[in-house]
């Protein structure tokens, strides 16, 4: 048997490592970038040799990870959002028994003592119910923390109604009687529900010992609700942008908008700043308020859903890349990829894509609560040369210190080995 005591035995650095990822999805069309980084994770580790399976409730195995060798132990499930049964998507999302008994069982499979369980998301179909098991005694699991759940019911410490960052500590009374979900109070009374099961049923986070971290922005979020003496480790995503020589600015290019069209993303914001140059504004994405942006931007040009080979195109010609959210997020992927392809970034100070910008240097930086700061920094890029010059710092300063798939395998397998030997 796998944990027998001959097994036991051997030290876990004289005998293969095996990588299980745990994610809600095991296909890059369900999810967003979380789902993309967990994909992107199995497949760099299982290139540099290490076994890997991928242990997932929805979706079809990705041809992604078939094409690489890695393993999928998939439920077959739908997430809750799919789920045809509204009761039956509550009690899934609550807590999934066959989640925890498919995960139980691959667990006892696997020898404890040389496997790494790295945690993507659980919240879309998992459900809380695998947490204890991925946290028990001899297991070694860590939870990259592409959202707040960890601390926040409604995963984002925001204020849907009024589109503001939420204050409030999670679960105080101040918490318990605020309607802050983006759907409804119903919604909001079941997240409350699940996450003090969460908290009080599986012991999560308490019991849990490793943490990833996409931002120091999340960190200073979300290091109050953790375990003290927590491992906390902060990884940027990896993402997946060709390295091409760096296109000249004309004076045409239009500034662009990527991602989800949806009003945590800045959408009035980004009305108000382009109100006046809607001719100017590119947007490229899909969401659930696309027709109230073309309603408020009957101008713009919306090019809808486009590949990761489109969208960076795009940037690539962009004058520059407006990012303009109104929560803090994790660490957005679009606003690194803009930067490898050369397009300065406007961004919001409130949200983690700050940390990557140079003011002034490679992007600029605006108070989204002033109604007029996103306009004065786009007609601060009305300057060509101001632009040009952006633009070279900006994808000269990512390739210095490049987020690409070696330097994420590397940190992401050494990460493992600290934890095993631990």
């Amino acid at each position: 048997m796998p944990n027998s005591a001959t097994a036991l035995a051997t030290r876990p650095s004289e005998r293969p490592m095996h990588l299980v990822i745990v994610h809600d999805f095991a296909n890059a069309e369900l999810g967003a970038g979380a789902t993309r980084s967990a994909l992107d994770n199995a497949i760099a580790l299982r290139r540099k040799g290490i076994e890997v399976t991928f242990f997932a409730a929805a979706g079809e195995p990705d041809a992604e990870l078939v094409n690489a060798g890695v393993k999928v132990r998939l439920l077959g499930q739908a997430d809750i959002r799919r789920n045809a049964s509204r009761v039956g998507a509550a009690a899934q999302g609550m807590w999934n028994l066959e989640a925890a008994r498919a995960l139980s069982e691959l667990i006892a499979e696997c020898d404890l003592a040389s496997t790494v369980f790295h945690v993507h998301t659980w919240s879309k179909a998992l459900s809380p119910s695998v947490l204890p098991l991925l946290t028990a005694p001899g297991v070694h699991a860590i939870f990259h923390l592409h959202e707040y759940f960890v601390a926040c019911p409604n995963g984002g410490f925001f204020h849907y109604p009024t589109l503001s960052i939420c204050k409030r500590r999670p679960l105080s009374a101040g918490c318990l009687t605020t309607q802050c979900d983006s759907r409804s109070g119903m919604v909001k009374a079941w997240r409350i529900g699940r996450h003090a099961l969460m908290r009080m049923g599986a012991h999560y986070p308490d019991r849990a010992r490793n943490f990833v971290l996409l931002s120091e922005t999340q960190r200073r979020a979300l290091e109050p609700y953790l375990p003290a003496g927590a491992n906390t480790v902060l990884l940027r995503n990896p993402i997946a942008v060709e390295r091409q020589p760096r296109i000249p600015r004309r004076s045409d290019a239009p500034f662009i908008f990527v991602g989800r069209i949806s009003k945590e993303k800045g959408l009035d914001v980004l009305v108000r700043g382009f109100a006046d140059r809607q001719e100017q504004l590119a947007v490229i994405g899909d969401g659930p308020d696309l027709d109230w942006l073309k309603a408020a931007l009957p101008r713009a040009d919306f090019r809808g859903w486009n590949t990761k080979q489109q969208v960076q195109q795009a940037m690539r010609e962009a004058r520059a890349l407006i990012f303009p959210s109104l929560w803090y997020e994790g660490m957005p992927m679009v606003v690194l990829e803009a930067l490898a392809c050369g397009a300065p970034v406007i961004s919001s100070r409130c949200s983690a894509a700050r940390e990557v910008i140079t003011d002034g240097v490679t992007g600029l930086t605006f108070d989204e609560t002033d109604p007029a700061a996103l306009s004065r920094a786009v007609e601060a890029l009305a300057s060509d040369p101001l632009v040009e010059q952006m633009s070279e710092a900006a994808y000269t300063t990512y390739w210095e210190h490049p987020c690409d798939m070696a330097r994420f395998a590397d940190e992401t397998e050494a990460l493992y080995r600290r934890v095993l030997q631990a």
